[in-house]
């Protein structure tokens, strides 16, 4: 095993040591004693040892002292870490350089030398020690592909090859991790070969690629995360998993690869590599033979795959492993090795010891090169973690120089971490660190120090109180300042006057809606100073209403006879007793014209050039709030089902038609333009070229930024930098830096986005919507351009931007307008309320009103009635709450739609919540704890009594499972038990509900003490893939025994492989006792009891899953990976 060793820097002052007269204050004569160096002379220490090697240390030695030698007094051994010991026979089980000193005490003085020595482990390895490694002529096909000679290796059960040379696999994009085959045929006699890559740093951290072999027709691969659910995927078109815009769905054994045909024994060798061009998102390959035929297995961190995240590695260089399980008939897997990593051939031959000469790596290593202190004022030394390969000597240190490589240049003490800069100027921080083998790595930057108040300050502003209904920015009510703004962090509570803590950020608004007294507390901090203050707020009843926006939310332009709403901003009484809305009117200008009155709703623009909406208090006309003045354009709308195209781009640059789509030409070198009408975040897409020049070179351009802002909140952008170098492409999306392969400049591009994926070209990368409604606006911008360049928009969303006809500057609406909206959990629970979010509807070219947005809710065809007993069918009205009871269980559906101007329904956004019951039966067993005496081949069956709070007693299944003496399987039925062989045996009546529920207790011979187990009553929850509740609702299926269940899903998954699920049930039904419970269970007279949860919280608390691969049921065989639970401490 790796080991690795996390070490803080510590506090420490380096010394300088000369290279003749070395003086140390460390040795064994004492740590006062000063030691005096000598040259040494010893028999029987090697320069290099192997790991695990045995070595007799020499307990004397001859120590030389100006020319004279002498017999040495005493020796300790500095083993790598830094520890020291005395004894003269060591067992080398540390990798790294050790040191054995000889002491002399030679006329009051004390003397020491020292004699270096490395320990190293072998390149390749058997954890075992086996030599079942040779080199060795391959198989003919490999012999095809160029590979001779390399690796036969012989794998035990559970023994492990161990590639003990690190490589990264940040390094390329495309990385090979080997080539190698399994060489059976028929019969099978391994069943799975595990590649591991592991951390080089944190052994917590590993990816693992399965060979799974249970018949040589039926050959796949799987993979997975840190004992994560492994997986591997198959082409399929109506696959919901998208990869480099192809289709793909989860294979149910894996992907499928070719494996040895037996009929001509012929060899399919097989390798793996990586695309690691996004470390978030890495491709895992196979590939067949010559690499002609090649597979996706799976993509780390697509959430379509995986329900757990991967945190990736820390910084790409890893240890590779190979490990084989579940061999059948032979104690020896025989596989052959033609490559691993970037060793092959007679590289296997040459590549002997790891030497390691990788330096250790610190964490953080990001810090600027300067930093302003304040004179006077004590700081905190930042706090840096160091990782090794193989481990960290001692304690990494840190020495800070005053005016460093100048004549007055000192040394700075410090104490705990912690010193004071006395006077100004530069102090150099440099930290430093040695690995086990020497090897060492420098890190420093600069104070500054300077003459300030403090480092980072907090002042309370006055006069902070506010009316309720007001909104404050945070940052105005405490004034937070350091000496170094950009690392500046904070962090504040609010404690409301109802006792309610919410979180807050300082740079933004808070809305004060409640009476009474408010405390905010601030926690500020940079990477040297931090601090802590609180301030109160007293919130007074208003004495006229307020509305709960400073401005009315409008369209940043309106098209002229297009119908639009405006979303509601209510207006409030705020009192000591509560709040509540009071009446208000909503006014529309147009050309700077009177106010007339509107239904905000639904009204026609009907000006030519500017509006401006106001909304009043229908009883005090003095409180109001107004949008900012907006541009009218006319696009020619309502006129034939065409609009003219053109007229829907705005900015400064001037808009035609070329080649039937909208050509953007820029009059000057700050070129933007905006799209008139608001746009969906998470469907997004801009389609465009940046045409050639007639000379066929590319146009000047620099950069080319697509700026995403929020509709409610001007402040939020999200933005799209598409920019180039030296024949690379890159895309930085929300301030995160992607290569790209495909060229932005030149050519056609199209930036999509579908829910959390940013497609940009053919790379995918996973974003978070910014807006917390989804709607934006956009416009783009461009650095580096000059008068005339020329971009042509070709597609928006959904929307294509051809015209009509070649000679036409119109394009007709033809697609459906989107609909967004956060729709509740799949699954729920009986009595839950649901509360449905506002939905928002987007259309590229033509708008509509929200009266034209609607949600349904169905149960068995019927509308459902909201808690005030309305029916949600058609409902439009979203400024109150829409809000409906899970009062039955099956399934309900709530279904959103949307009707744009052009008469275009939207495909309807729908959800399916599935009511489901999870309590497990009740199950008592009378004769629990006693013996039963029965007949050979006599029928009988247990007494039980069995009842569900939803399934009727009659419509419960039993199962009957009996395992003998040993706890080996011997059968299992649903009617009476018979048995034809005497002795002792346990039987497991084991009860399942329509639902899926289960729960089994055992019958045991109680004078049979051989330490089988038996079971009690045992209730079985789990999410799917083991993931932790998150709203979704929990169901089971066991899986090969007690101790093994699967989340098959949440209702929409199980009603999309019913049938799957019916087949898998039934093989599981027949294994259920295949393997025993964790040992982790305590038994209680005779019985094991797991566990018995309460209600839901409890469930999920006392539950503790790990991952694990299970062998073959002898009796089923299946054998994919499971789960085993045991209690909670």
């Amino acid at each position: 095993m790796v080991k690795t060793k996390k070490v803080k820097i510590l506090s420490a002052l380096l010394v300088a040591v000369t290279a003749s007269l070395a003086i140390a204050f460390l040795s064994g004569f004492g740590k006062d004693k000063r030691v005096y160096a000598a040259e040494l002379s010893v028999e029987g220490i090697k320069t290099d040892y192997l790991y695990n090697d045995s070595l007799a240390v020499p307990k004397a030695a001859t120590v030389i002292i100006d020319g004279e030698e002498y017999a040495s007094d005493s020796f300790y051994v500095v083993l790598p870490d830094g520890n020291r010991i005395s004894s003269d026979r060591l067992v080398l089980n540390k990798c790294g350089k050790y040191s054995v000193v000889y002491e002399k005490k030679l006329g009051g003085k004390y003397y020491s030398a020292s004699k270096e020595f490395s320990v190293k482990k072998k390149i390749f390895e058997l954890t075992s020690g086996s030599d079942s490694v040779n080199y060795a002529t391959l198989n003919g096909y490999f012999n095809a592909m160029g590979y001779t000679k390399g690796l036969k290796i012989g794998l035990a059960e559970s023994d492990v090859f161990a590639l003990n040379k690190p490589f990264n696999i940040y390094e390329n994009n495309l990385v090979d991790l080997i080539s190698f085959n399994c060489m059976q045929n028929d019969p099978i006699v391994c069943n799975f070969i595990t590649l591991r890559l592991t951390d080089c740093y944190d052994p917590s951290i590993y990816m693992d690629i399965m060979y799974k072999c249970t018949k040589w027709t039926e050959t796949a691969i799987v993979a997975g995360t840190c004992g994560g659910k492994t997986v591997g995927l198959s082409l399929d078109q109506t696959g919901n998993i998208k990869v480099d815009d192809k289709s793909y769905a989860i294979a149910a054994n894996g992907t499928s690869v070719y494996g040895n045909n037996p009929s001509n024994r012929s060899y399919s060798n097989l390798s793996y590599y990586l695309d690691t061009s996004d470390r978030d998102k890495i491709k895992v390959y196979v590939r067949v033979g010559d690499g002609t035929a090649e597979s996706l297995v799976a993509e780390i961190n697509n959430d379509k795959v995986y329900q757990y995240s991967f945190k990736g590695f820390t910084d790409g260089n890893v240890f590779l492993s190979l490990r084989a399980s579940s061999l059948v008939g032979v104690t020896e897997a025989p596989v052959e090795l033609a490559k691993i990593g970037d060793i092959s051939g007679e590289d296997f031959l040459t590549k002997d010891f790891y030497n390691d000469d990788l330096s250790p790596i610190f964490y953080p290593d990001d810090f600027k090169k300067e930093y302003k202190v304040a004179v006077g004022k004590e700081i905190v030394v930042p706090s840096v973690e160091v990782y090794d390969d193989y481990g960290i000597r001692g304690l990494a240190d840190y020495v800070v120089t005053y005016e460093k490589n100048t004549a007055g240049a000192c040394n700075i003490g410090v104490k705990n971490g912690r010193f004071v800069p006395t006077k100004k100027g530069a102090y150099t921080v440099d930290y430093i660190a040695y690995d086990v083998y020497g090897n060492k790595n420098e890190l420093s930057f600069n104070l500054f120090a300077i003459s300030a108040t403090d480092g980072i300050t907090a002042v309370i502003e006055p006069d902070s109180d506010v009316s309720a209904g007001e909104r404050r920015k945070l940052s105005d009510i405490v004034k937070i300042s350091s000496l170094n703004e950009d690392v500046l962090k904070t962090e504040i509570t609010v404690t409301e006057p109802d006792g309610n803590v919410v979180s807050a950020a300082y740079d933004q608004s808070y809305f004060f809606h409640k009476v009474g007294e408010y405390s905010i507390k601030y926690k500020y901090y940079d990477i040297f100073y931090g601090g802590e203050t609180a301030a109160t707020v007293n919130v007074t009843a208003n004495t006229a209403p307020k509305f709960e926006n400073d401005y009315l939310y409008s369209n940043k332009y309106y098209i002229k006879n297009a119908e639009y709403s405006l979303f509601d901003v209510k207006a409030m009484n705020y009192t000591e007793s509560g709040s509540n809305a009071v009446a208000t009117k909503t006014y529309v200008s147009y050309d700077g014209g009177e106010y007339k009155e509107i239904n905000p709703k639904k009204f026609v623009i009907e000006g030519n050039s500017t509006v401006k909406f106001k909304t009043v208090c229908s009883d005090n006309a003095a409180v109001f709030i107004e949008s900012e003045e907006r541009k009218i354009v006319d696009v020619g709308y309502g006129v034939d089902g065409t609009v003219e195209i053109t007229e829907y781009f705005a900015g400064n640059m001037t808009a035609k038609i070329a080649d039937r789509v909208p050509e953007l030409t820029a009059a000057t070198s700050d070129a933007y333009f905006e799209f008139v009408n608001p746009l969906s975040f998470s469907q997004f897409g801009l389609g465009y070229e940046i045409p050639l020049m007639s000379d066929g070179r590319r146009q000047s351009v620099n950069s080319m930024t697509i700026t995403l802002t929020d509709y409610f909140n001007p402040d939020n952008k999200y933005e799209i930098v598409l920019s180039g170098k030296n024949g690379r492409y890159f895309v930085t999306l929300g301030g995160e830096t992607y290569s790209i392969t495909n060229e932005w400049n030149g050519a056609s591009l199209s930036v999509k986005i579908y829910e959390n994926i940013a497609m940009v070209g053919s790379r995918n990368i996973e974003v978070t919507n910014p807006f917390e409604n989804d709607l934006c606006f956009m416009s783009v911008g461009f650095d580096g351009v000059k008068a005339g360049f020329k971009l042509r928009a070709e597609e928006i969303c959904n929307q294509g931007l051809s015209t009509v006809s070649d000679a036409s500057t119109r394009v007709s609406d033809e697609v459906a307008p989107l609909v967004y909206a956060k729709l509740p959990e799949k699954v729920g629970y009986l009595g839950q309320e649901i509360v449905l979010s506002r939905p928002y509807a987007t259309d590229v070219l033509s708008p509509s009103s929200y009266e034209n947005l609607s949600v349904t809710v169905y149960k068995n065809g019927n509308p459902v009635k909201d808690v005030n007993g309305r029916a949600l069918n058609g409902v439009t009205d979203f400024d109150n709450e829409v809000r409906f009871a899970l009062g039955e269980f099956g399934k309900y559906s709530v279904i959103y739609n949307y009707t744009d101007g052009a008469g275009k329904e939207s495909t309807p956004l729908f959800r399916i919540v599935t009511v489901v019951d999870v309590e497990a039966p009740v199950l008592v067993l009378p004769d629990e704890g006693k013996t039963i005496n029965v007949k050979v081949g006599e029928a009988f069956a247990p007494d039980f009594e069995a009842s569900d709070n939803v399934t009727d007693s009659a419509r419960l299944k039993v199962y009957y499972i009996v395992k003998d003496a040993n706890q080996n399987f011997v059968s299992t039925s649903t009617a009476d038990i018979v048995i034809s062989k005497a002795g002792k045996y346990t039987i497991i009546v084991y009860v399942v509900d329509q639902a899926g529920n289960g729960v089994q207790r055992a019958h045991r011979d109680a004078r049979n003490d051989g330490g089988g187990v038996c079971l009690e009553q045992v209730e079985l929850f789990i999410q799917r893939d083991g993931q932790r509740h998150s709203g979704g609702q929990q169901q089971v299926v066991h899986r090969g025994g007690a101790d093994l269940v699967v989340g098959i899903g949440d209702a929409a998954y199980r009603q999309e492989n019913d049938h799957k699920d019916r087949t898998q049930q039934q093989r599981v039904k027949k294994c259920l006792s295949g393997h025993s419970v964790h040992q982790g269970s305590q038994c209680k007279g005779g019985q094991c009891q797991q566990h018995t949860p309460g209600n839901r919280a409890r469930k999920e608390l006392i539950q503790q899953f790990h991952h694990w691969q299970q062998s073959p049921c002898s009796f089923c065989g299946w054998s994919e990976p499971g789960w085993s639970f045991r209690r909670s401490p």
